[in-house]
């Protein structure tokens, strides 16, 4: 019979708590949300008007996010300027109705609209989470209001965006540099730069995407060119979902939750047929520089100038040899599973097992930012959910044109295969393949859930070959894996990194305690995705350094 203090000791866990019941509440959801809940009670079944109203995703269906992605149709899910524009139009609307059938004299009445409909978007800006663009938008609606409150009557557009940014750097210094600031201020200085007066539908969608195309190259390696038409066709539907939700939030009347979730289903079906179609353009690696070259030709200047600029700066793209890069690997955080992907020197990319079903947009999300162009190619180490959760998916995302083997896949790296031996009997994990990839100096380990036979065959075949800077640990920190043997001929001597794949509070109990305190003997920093999410390795092939990811990271 199992001691629970003693089991508790061994995993360093040093209090047990003892009770005869557990009693779960959920914390009260925020107004808002159950505002909503309460109006769309039997509607909304895509959970679309959720997100786009209140900026919670929980009730989306689980594909839609990575669909909407694809469609170029990703900004309409989070809240933003958009999302701002419409509640704070709406509000100063309605109070319009309210002040005048007060009769309100109405040299006071401009002021109180101002003053409820600023009060109105501090508040939405505060219920959905503060984001950069809706704080962004939040800031130039407050001050376009405060001028026309004043009667100093219009405000230029170019300064409005321009002192904002300004006031939210100041402020929030730490968003400066972050995806949805730049994006954001970005679309909109375009806008109101280049727009103007003009309303024309192509236009504004060009000009959004052109102005953002360089901060996505940066932030996102992919420039999605079809959003240009699925915007003409999903930003007035995004619209009147809002329009009708907001509507339906102030008056409580059906009819607008009627329309409002009536086109939240045709948005859904819009992101669903552009997302559908096989062989969209999406701009990656050299190409994506063409962008600024196209930026760097709309800057003021005489017509003649601009396009000298442009032709320049795109024969400069095009003839001036392609860098090599850094080999990246990520180990994603799938929880209680596996999944790794690596972009080489030379830009291809391999994904190493795929998660569990549960993981599914994470792993779909890594492939579209991290290998934009598609999958060179997808290896699976052993057929467990765990594992091979996510198989079609990444089978639907290998490019049918990817030429090479896979022990080969770049000029700088090769792939060696270790196990499992010939004649190794066993289960999944037993026979599960193990990986080396070189490069340079730099040696990764990718060792799936091979346990003890299998590490056993491999020291006594490959020996010292087995030595790797970074060591992805066999099934998840088990016992069954990790063994003194093969622990100590992976050793390199520092630094060294030993990667876990592992679930937070997993019933397993996951890593063992004794597997991590072999691996850090060894001279290897231990590192799992429990506790520091996705990992990421760099290597110029001489160095490599692994750190928890986050975006943005150099």
């Amino acid at each position: 019979m199992v001691d629970p203090r003693a089991l508790a000791r061994s995993r360093n866990y040093h209090a047990v708590v003892e009770g005869t019941a557990v009693i779960v509440e959920p914390a009260s959801p925020p107004l808002l949300l159950r505002r909503h809940d309460l109006l769309f009670q039997g509607r909304d079944p895509t959970g679309v008007v959720r997100a786009m109203t209140t900026g919670d995703r929980t009730r989306m269906r689980e594909a839609l996010p990575e669909q909407f992605r694809q469609a170029g149709l990703a900004h309409v899910l989070a809240i933003s300027g958009f999302h701002v524009s419409v509640v704070g139009l709406a509000v100063f609307g309605l109070a319009a109705v309210i002040f005048s059938a007060l009769q309100i004299p109405t040299a006071t009445r401009l002021q109180l609209r101002a003053g409820v409909t600023l009060g109105a978007l501090v508040a939405y800006a505060a219920a959905t989470g503060g984001s950069a663009a809706t704080t962004r938008a939040a800031l130039m609606g407050g001050l376009v209001l405060w001028q026309g409150a004043r009667g100093h009557g219009s405000v230029s557009g170019i300064h409005t965006v321009l002192l904002a940014g300004l006031v939210l750097g100041v402020v929030l210094p730490g968003l400066v540099w972050t995806p949805a600031y730049l994006l954001s201020f970005c679309a909109v200085y375009g806008l109101v730069r280049d727009c103007g007066s003009s309303r024309n539908p192509v236009v504004m969608s060009l000009v959004a995407v052109l102005f953002t195309a360089p901060a996505s190259a940066a932030f996102f390696q992919r420039i999605t060119p079809v959003s240009v038409v699925s915007n003409l066709l999903g930003g007035p539907l995004a619209g009147l979902v809002m329009v009708a939700a907001v509507a339906a939030h102030l008056t409580g009347i059906q009819w607008f939750v009627v329309a409002a979730d009536a086109a939240a289903q045709l948005l859904v079906l819009v992101a669903g047929v552009f997302a559908s179609i096989p062989g969209l353009p999406v701009l990656s690696g050299r190409a994506l520089w063409l962008v600024p070259a196209l930026v760097l030709g709309s800057l003021p200047g005489t017509a003649a100038g601009r396009r000298v600029v442009t032709i320049c700066a795109m024969a400069l793209v095009l003839l001036i040899p392609q860098a090599r890069g850094p080999l990246e690997i990520w180990f994603l955080d799938v929880d209680q599973g596996d999944a790794a992907l690596v972009r080489t020197p030379h830009g291809t990319s391999l994904l190493i097992d795929t998660g569990p079903p549960s993981a599914r947009y994470v792993v779909a999300s890594a492939i579209g930012h991290l290998a934009p162009g598609g999958l060179d190619h997808s290896f699976i180490s052993h057929p467990h959910r765990d594992h091979d959760g996510n198989r079609q998916l990444a089978e639907s995302r290998v490019r049918p044109t990817s030429i090479g083997t896979l022990l080969k896949p770049d000029p700088e790296i090769r792939l060696l295969p270790l196990a499992p031996e010939p004649g190794l009997v066993g289960g999944p994990n037993q026979l599960s393949s193990v990986l080396l990839l070189a490069h340079g100096r730099v040696r990764f380990l990718f060792t799936g859930d091979a346990e003890g036979a299998s590490e056993s065959m491999m020291t006594r075949r490959w020996d010292s070959l087995l030595a790797a800077q970074v060591v992805k640990v066999p099934h998840h920190g088990s016992t069954t894996s990790s063994h003194r043997f093969l622990v100590s001929r992976a050793r390199v001597g520092a630094p060294g990194w030993a990667v876990i794949s592992v679930g937070r509070s997993n019933r397993y109990g996951l890593p063992d305690p004794r597997v991590v305190d072999r691996w850090m003997k060894a001279g290897y920093q231990v590192l799992t995705t429990a506790d520091s999410g996705s990992v990421y390795c760099r290597s110029d092939g001489e160095q490599v350094r692994c750190v928890p990811f986050s975006p943005g990271r150099d």
